[in-house]
């Protein structure tokens, strides 16, 4: 048997979105074309999941009270 990280053989089904990856789309939807856009989605993925899903939920709430 191999030592180290074995990957899960069991696949979630075909377009089935976490909230990290729902959360992620709604920011980098809004993000600038060019360098600013790559720099953001740069940050993104080296935040913490938890922190991306709640800057998320701040836009969302922002949006809905406009």
């Amino acid at each position: 048997m191999a030592a180290g990280w074995v990957p899960c053989e069991v696949q979630p089904g075909a377009g089935v979105w976490n909230s990290y990856e729902e959360s992620l789309h709604l920011i980098l939807a809004g993000a600038p074309a060019g360098p600013s856009g790559k720099r953001l989605l740069g940050c993104l993925l080296r935040c913490d999941p938890r922190s991306v899903v709640v800057l998320a939920d701040m836009i969302r709430k922002a949006g809905a009270g406009r």
